[in-house]
């Protein structure tokens, strides 16, 4: 059903396989598309997590996993915290644990703050736990590939 709804471009795209050190701003876009989709109601937060999960599952489809992810917190952080069955949230934490890669470091400390799940490593420092309305401008360096990722 979630496949009928996202535009075929977008969901070939971020269903690719691609290696762990792409340049993450490869996927921002059709990231950020997905999540714009959810917070317009477009697709519901059900299927998007589940899409999310499936892909989460796949070490060559993780990148945009997880950008999307990402993405979804940022702007669907709400939708994400009162529209999600207990299960799903489950489903997606147990996805979330299969990414062991140090690349995803900064990404998982992202998320598991905004689901108030604790520290998923130790070496994370400064990371958001709310949610907003208003777009924001982020600025940061991916340690791995030192490639500089900004959006907003």
């Amino acid at each position: 059903k979630v496949r009928e709804k996202i535009p075929p471009p977008i969901l070939k795209f971020l269903a690719a396989r691609r290696p762990l050190d792409v340049n993450r701003y490869d996927v921002y876009a059709q990231a950020e598309a997905f999540a714009t989709l959810v917070q317009m109601e477009s697709l519901t937060i059900q299927g998007a997590v589940k899409t999310i999960t499936a892909l989460l599952k796949s070490p060559e489809k993780r990148v945009a996993a997880i950008t999307m992810m990402g993405k979804t917190a940022e702007l669907c952080y709400n939708k994400l915290l009162t529209e999600l069955p207990t299960q799903l949230l489950a489903d997606l934490k147990a996805a979330l644990e299969l990414c062991t890669e140090p690349i995803f470091e900064e990404d998982l400390a992202y998320i598991y703050d905004a689901f108030s799940w604790g520290a998923k490593t130790l070496t994370a420092t400064d990371t958001w736990g709310g949610g907003h309305q208003e777009r924001i401008f982020a600025l940061a360096v991916e340690t791995a590939t030192r490639h500089v990722i900004s959006g907003g």
